[in-house]
């Protein structure tokens, strides 16, 4: 029988109670023994617990980190990263040609305001283009969510990610801040999970 479970015994706790009276000095530090002895299991489990959780909860992450990593290597994810790098690497000179005596900070705002425009316009000449760069937009969408419920680490995502979701950032925040969004029928809060990924990511690296 469980020591808890002794002491639980409605019998053996009168008996208990009526050697207390007779006995206290000895009952006295025998409870408090026992419940030292409690106080010391409870941690214990609590402990034990604590880890199950947190090893539970890592192992999850890291299954759907391995899940994520499957998905980024599909067709259509490297279809879609061989077009947006394509588009990036011509747009990307046009604009360092053009400002090559600007700073880096200055040469990302330029680089922003260039890609919504030439975005905009592969929009109309090349929607197929168009859509299949999106998807790498909407890969980081999910993977932003994953992040908002803090189902993934932001710090593992950071290691996995970081150059793409910076370039995603580049090439679609103003064009989805400020033109999708203005269009008719478009909901509320469009990407919002990709573009707030792209501020955390964004803050996370060094100045």
């Amino acid at each position: 029988m469980e020591i808890f479970d002794f002491f639980q015994n409605r019998h053996i706790a009168e008996m208990a109670y009526f050697w207390a009276g007779t006995a206290l000095p000895i009952i006295t530090i025998g409870a408090i023994i026992f419940a030292a002895f409690q106080v010391r299991y409870a941690k214990q489990q609590l402990e034990q617990s604590k880890n199950y959780s947190k090893i539970t909860a890592q192992q999850a992450q890291a299954t759907l980190l391995l899940k994520l990593i499957e998905i980024w290597d599909t067709d259509e994810l490297i279809n879609s990263k061989l077009a947006t790098n394509a588009f990036e690497s011509r747009e990307r000179d046009i604009v360092y040609s053009r400002h090559k005596e600007l700073s880096d900070n200055q040469i990302k705002i330029k680089l922003k305001e260039h890609y919504r425009a030439t975005i905009g316009e592969l929009r109309l000449s090349d929607n197929e283009r168009y859509i299949a760069m999106m998807r790498l937009l909407s890969f980081f969408e999910t993977v932003g969510l994953f992040v908002e419920k803090e189902y993934v680490l932001l710090s593992d995502i950071d290691g996995l990610f970081r150059g793409p979701i910076l370039d995603v950032g580049l090439i679609w925040e103003r064009h989805i801040k400020e033109d999708k969004r203005l269009e008719k029928g478009v909901p509320d809060g469009l990407y919002e999970n990709a573009l707030a990924l792209v501020s955390r990511i964004e803050k996370s690296c060094p100045q």
